[in-house]
C-alpha cells in the first residue's frame, strides 16, 4: 500500500507515492488522512487476524512443471529465496503521476528523476500512469544515470533545480525516445492476459510481457 506524499517545502509537482514503510515518522498525518477519508484503504494489522489451519492432501503429487512463477514477489510458490536471473534485465516499470507523464509526452520534461539508481543495464523505462488511468501507457528509451551537476540541458522542466541539488533526488534519466502503447496495459489486461498482478512499487516486467511490447511491436513512436 502507498500514500501520495506532499513534501514540506516542495511544490505539488514533486509529490511522490511512498510505501507505508517509508512514512513511519508521519503517523499523525496518516491518522488525520484516514479520519478525513474513512472509506480510503488502510494497512491491515496482521495481529488482529485469526488464522485457521487447513488440511493438505499429501496423497496428490505436486507437478513442478505446473508451478506458476510469481513475478510480483520474485519467487515460486513455497520457495523463500529469490531465484537468480540468468541475464541482466533491460526494462523496468516505474509508477508516474499523470501530470508528470503529460510533461514527458509533450517534451517539456526531458528527464525522469529517481531517488535510487537503476542497474546500468536498464535502457527501457515503462511508465505506469497512476490515479484514474491506472495503466502502463508509455515506454521510453533512456541512457546512463546523471547526478546533480551533470545534466547539460536547461530546457527541460526541473533540470536546473536538479543540477542545483534542489530536487530531493540523486539520479536523473534522459528521455531519448518515447513510445506510446497502442493498447493500454491496465491491471485487468495484465492479470487476464499475462497473469501479472502489479506490485505497489517499481517492478521488472516478466520476459513474455517485454517480448510482446518492444519499440518494434504494438507501440507508436511519439518522438
Amino acid at each position: 500500500m502507498q500514500y501520495l506524499v506532499h513534501w514540506k517545502g516542495y511544490p505539488r509537482e514533486e509529490e511522490t507515492w511512498e510505501p507505508v514503510s517509508n512514512i513511519t515518522n508521519a503517523k499523525d498525518a496518516v491518522r488525520d488522512f484516514h479520519c478525513a477519508h474513512p472509506n480510503a484503504p488502510c494497512p491491515i494489522n496482521t495481529r488482529q487476524l485469526k488464522f485457521v489451519p487447513i488440511t493438505v492432501d499429501n496423497s496428490v503429487p505436486w507437478d513442478d512443471n505446473k508451478q506458476v512463477f510469481d513475478w510480483t514477489k520474485g519467487k515460486l510458490p513455497g520457495k523463500s529465496s529469490r531465484p537468480q536471473r540468468s541475464e541482466p534485465f533491460s526494462d523496468i516499470v516505474l509508477y508516474i503521476q499523470p501530470e508528470h507523464m503529460t510533461k514527458i509526452a509533450n517534451h517539456t520534461k526531458n528527464h525522469d528523476y529517481c531517488k535510487y539508481e537503476l542497474p546500468h543495464t536498464v535502457h527501457h523505462l515503462w511508465f505506469f500512469k497512476t490515479t484514474l488511468v491506472d495503466a502502463i501507457t508509455f515506454m521510453a528509451t533512456t541512457g546512463p544515470a546523471k547526478r546533480p551537476g551533470e545534466v547539460n540541458d536547461s530546457s527541460g522542466i526541473g533540470n536546473n533545480d536538479f543540477n542545483a541539488g534542489l530536487k530531493g533526488c540523486k539520479f536523473r534519466y534522459p528521455i531519448i525516445q518515447l513510445y506510446q502503447f497502442t493498447d493500454l496495459l491496465d491491471r485487468k489486461t495484465l492479470r487476464g492476459k499475462y497473469g501479472l498482478t502489479p506490485p505497489t512499487s517499481h517492478f521488472i516486467p516478466p520476459p513474455w510481457l517485454s517480448r510482446d511490447h518492444t519499440p518494434e511491436k504494438l507501440l507508436t513512436r511519439i518522438y
